[in-house]
């Protein structure tokens, strides 16, 4: 028997906080217009979420962000995998923590209703023209990751040594597109909104994913001696190796939607806003895919 109800009447931080004191198995599933998304809980805590294309902890951090909608509660887990394994008190308070920034960098939402002025649709025109150059040179360098992951079964049965330097590789190309987004973001955005923001964006990054802690930067730039530091330290078992390498890969992803998401609020006219919003969500989707077929 499902129970059902209104995002009106109860938020979602509350009703996944409800179900999880509960020590319920259930699938809470959410509908808001034409979207859809479902968090799973089994024994109290939250296992998996899913959202369109997003899937695992930034899916969860998505549907913690609707006001509306309405929901329903199965008293049944809908998955046999785990995508999701922080505990849900710290999903909660870092998902609240991202909207309340999120809701920071946009500022007013009034700005976006104005009328557009000439000067205005100048500006959308060069950072959407800029943004999807930046866009499109990613896409180039994530080629050369996906080749990486698509030798790796043919790449089997070669040394430690050389898987090493395949994730050095992913690593070194994830330092880059960091430190050029940030650059980007310099060029593009006012001298205040880059005050610390790539050390902020490490700082949840490494909530998110404890071992990308091992990331710091250095005169608002990624540390390229962190990450010597963790070539020359990767001395842990085949699993360590494999969760050290998927915390601090999936952190610099983390980094990157960071900025993405700020460069979108720039934007006057909410149709270009989201269609470029669409064009950045499309590139970190696959850009993750790449970085998961990475065995290290």
């Amino acid at each position: 028997m499902a129970t059902e109800g209104d995002l009106k009447e109860i938020g979602m931080a509350s009703l996944v906080q409800m179900i999880c004191l509960e020590n319920y198995q259930a699938t809470l599933v959410v509908k808001r217009d034409r979207d859809e998304g479902i968090i799973c809980v089994s024994e109290g805590d939250v296992i998996h979420a899913q959202t369109g294309s997003f899937i695992g902890e930034l899916a969860f951090y998505r549907l913690l962000s609707w006001k509306k909608g309405t929901f329903r509660i199965y008293d049944h887990v809908k998955t046999l995998k785990r995508t999701v394994k922080t505990p849900w008190r710290q999903l909660i308070m870092e998902g609240l923590r991202m909207i309340d920034e999120w809701n920071a960098i946009e500022g007013h939402e009034g700005r976006r209703r104005e009328e557009l002025t000439p000067e205005h649709v100048q500006q959308d025109q060069n950072l959407e023209k800029d943004l999807i150059m930046l866009l499109s040179q990613f896409e180039q360098i994530k080629m050369r990751m996906c080749r990486v992951g698509r030798f790796e079964k043919i790449m089997a049965g070669f040394s430690q040594r050389a898987k090493k330097r395949r994730a050095q590789l992913a690593l070194e190309l994830l330092s880059k597109m960091i430190n050029d987004v940030v650059l980007f973001s310099e060029e593009h955005l006012e001298a205040g909104a880059n005050t610390d923001k790539l050390a902020r964006a490490l700082v949840r990054a490494g909530d998110m994913f404890p071992r990308a802690r091992l990331l710091q930067a250095e005169s608002n730039r990624l540390s390229a001696s962190t990450i010597i530091t963790l070539y020359e330290n990767w001395t842990a078992d085949a699993a360590g190796r494999q969760h050290t390498f998927h915390d601090v890969s999936r952190g610099m992803v983390d980094v990157l939607e960071t900025y993405f998401s700020m460069f979108i609020t720039c934007f006057h006219a909410p149709q270009t806003a989201e269609q470029c919003r669409e064009a950045c969500n499309v590139f970190i989707i696959d850009l993750s895919a790449a970085v998961d077929e990475i065995i290290f």
